[in-house]
């Protein structure tokens, strides 16, 4: 498990190296690619905080981030958070593979 927590540190760098600087695109990315190196370290709750941020950019990849979103609640036995994502999923992007 290495690789994802040195992945991880890389990408809060480039956040906070970016700032306001950094193209939005791959600022977001990074977020995204933060969340997914979390999950795969089982750390859901810090998972989510960069999940949120990506649906905050209402930017390419927020139904991934918000599919992503449900899938850590539910490892978390969070079921009606999980289902909560889920359908706000759902009303969100109709057009979503994720759906």
């Amino acid at each position: 498990m290495l690789k994802p927590i040195m992945a991880l540190q890389g990408f809060k760098d480039y956040i906070s190296n970016a700032g306001r600087q950094g193209k939005k695109d791959q600022v977001v990315d990074a977020f995204l690619r933060s969340g997914d190196c979390l999950f795969l370290l089982k750390q859901y709750r810090e998972a989510n905080t960069y999940y949120n941020r990506v649906v905050d950019f209402k930017y390419k990849g927020a139904d991934y981030a918000m599919y992503q979103m449900g899938e850590s609640f539910y490892r978390q036995n969070n079921y009606q958070g999980s289902v909560g994502q889920f359908d706000r999923l759902i009303r969100s992007f109709r057009k979503s593979s994720y759906r």
